[in-house]
């Protein structure tokens, strides 16, 4: 999985729950996370597997 699966991924999520009529604080999270994870400049994939090990 590559950043920009991740990113779209979260942003399908978003969008369903949208849809699906749940809370816009919960939608609203999810698109800080996308903005947030857009702009990261480490490599989430690397760091994701790291936190995994911990």
């Amino acid at each position: 999985m590559e950043r920009e699966d991740i990113l779209d991924l979260l942003a399908n999520i978003s969008k369903l729950l949208e849809i699906k009529g749940e809370n816009v604080f919960k939608v609203r999270a999810y698109e800080n996370t996308i903005r947030e994870l857009g702009a990261y400049k480490g490599d989430i994939i690397k760091d994701i597997e790291f936190g995994e090990r911990r």
